[in-house]
């Protein structure tokens, strides 16, 4: 460097550079998630209070996330200013020579002056970006303050807390679709959970996925016990988790499963299963058939991630502001999106008004089970005839209630179909939700302890093929 306006650097090293830190902050945003695990689980150990308290501001996992993405910033900017040499040394290098001669490029020195660099990559982002308001209601002002490209450089990393604040094509320019894009992908990201998991792969692949939404939903309610369709979510996870436990041990089975089920199902139920007997053909019917069921289950999870996360990821990172932008997006009332219903919902919940706040969650349980698995339960009745109904009378009569003295499906309902959406809806509403609601109110440290406590180890009281492993 020959004086202030003079750099040189060899664009290799530094384009090798990004791709390795980018890496690494990849799998600190990893251990970020792991260390949130971790403050899980010492939660649900249930800790003497007089020696240790935990609350949301003892989550540092959020700081070291915060962290990451800093890292990212700048080690995406150093890959740009690497780039940046290598197009000043070869913007009038023949196509031909270039690729003939790429790595000798990459590899030699370049000099130019700052005023040429910046006017391809900017400014050094190390320079701190002005201070983000905690409060999603103070950053309108704040936002419409910023130049362009530091708004380009917050939807670039950091969209989720200001995506409510910028215009459509701002978002198409930082390669969201959408607004709701935004918080989709960033529920995942909360969720510490892959985007591309794949249900027809079975629990067995899926597992810390599967695990970690339903724990984003306890830690949500943890933040914020408004939100109770989270923390509802959370303790009905316990049944979900379990009977995805049991259909993928069915898949998983080796040897003569008959064997092993004779002995703890009523033979009606095993040896005239699917009307075949008790051979090799019926069990390789057998495993197929759980293994669709096993999936569509796992698809029913996902699909409500999709559709509840986006919602609570908004909500989290904006407020009743991203909230308010999400509905205002949706002009034409798409139910998939944040309709006019849910919209309320979240009102409702935003007030702190018990009546309310019990209401809008209610709506949100309702969305749940009407909108995203109605149909899904449909083709879980209606699949192949009599197994499907042989399968949710199966359903039906084992399903116990994952509130602390709510009574099973078939106390409340008899004679019902889990499947059908009114007869899951009077279980919910007679029995199911006013148990929540009583829990919530009667016995605080209880519901902590439970909607804190792992939904693997919650699960395994409600297995019914707990004898086939796990």
């Amino acid at each position: 460097m020959a004086d202030d306006d003079v750099v040189s650097a060899i664009p290799g090293v530094l384009i090798d550079y990004a791709s390795w830190a980018l890496g690494l902050d990849g799998s600190l945003q990893k251990q970020a998630h792991a260390l949130y695990d971790a403050i899980d689980v010492l939660q649900a150990s249930a800790p003497d209070p007089k020696y240790l308290t935990i609350g949301p501001g003892d989550y540092v996992s959020n700081q070291v996330f915060d962290h990451t993405l800093q890292d990212q910033r700048i080690d995406h900017w150093v890959g740009q200013v690497g780039q940046a040499f290598l197009r000043i040394e070869t913007r009038n290098i023949p196509m031909g020579i270039l690729r003939g001669d790429y790595q000798d490029f990459l590899s030699s020195p370049v000099t130019t002056s700052q005023a040429a660099l910046a006017s391809l990559v900017g400014a050094d982002p190390i320079a701190a970006l002005p201070v983000l308001p905690a409060d999603p209601h103070q950053r309108k002002a704040w936002w419409q303050g910023l130049t362009a490209e530091e708004q380009a450089e917050y939807l670039q990393y950091d969209a989720a807390d200001v995506a409510f604040l910028a215009t459509v094509d701002q978002l198409h320019q930082a390669g969201y679709r959408n607004l709701q894009d935004v918080y989709v992908r960033q529920a995942f990201i909360d969720a510490g959970v892959d985007p591309n998991w794949d249900p027809s792969k079975g629990l067995s692949a899926d597992d810390p996925d599967v695990q970690r939404i339903y724990q984003w939903y306890g830690h949500l309610w943890d933040q914020n016990h408004n939100l109770q369709w989270a923390g509802m979510g959370k303790l009905a996870g316990a049944t979900l988790y379990s009977g995805f436990q049991d259909l993928d041990a069915v898949t998983r089975q080796e040897g003569n499963l008959w064997t092993h089920l004779a002995a703890d199902i009523p033979a009606f139920l095993t040896f005239g299963l699917f009307g075949v007997g008790a051979s090799e053909s019926a069990q390789a019917v057998l495993h197929n058939e759980a293994k669709w069921f096993e999936t569509k289950f796992l698809t029913m999870a996902k699909n409500v991630f999709l559709d509840q996360g986006f919602q609570h990821a908004a909500y989290m990172h904006g407020g009743m502001d991203a909230i308010t932008a999400l509905h205002d997006e949706n002009v034409k009332n798409d139910p998939n999106g944040m309709d006019d219903m849910t919209f309320k919902a979240w009102q409702d919940i935003d007030s702190g008004d018990p009546t309310r706040v019990q209401s809008g969650n209610t709506w949100l349980l309702f969305r749940e089970q009407h909108k995203t698995l109605s149909p899904m339960f449909d083709e879980v009745r209606n699949h192949n005839g009599p197994e499907g109904e042989l399968f949710t009378w199966i359903l039906s009569h084992f399903s116990k209630s994952p509130i602390p003295g709510g009574r099973t499906f078939n106390d409340v309902v008899p004679g019902g179909n889990i499947t059908q959406f009114q007869d899951r809806w009077d279980w919910i509403t007679l029995d199911m939700m006013p148990k929540y609601q009583q829990l919530l109110h009667d016995d605080p440290q209880l519901a902590q302890q439970l909607i804190d406590m792992p939904v693997a180890d919650r699960a395994q009281q409600f297995r019914n093929l707990g004898f086939l492993g796990s």
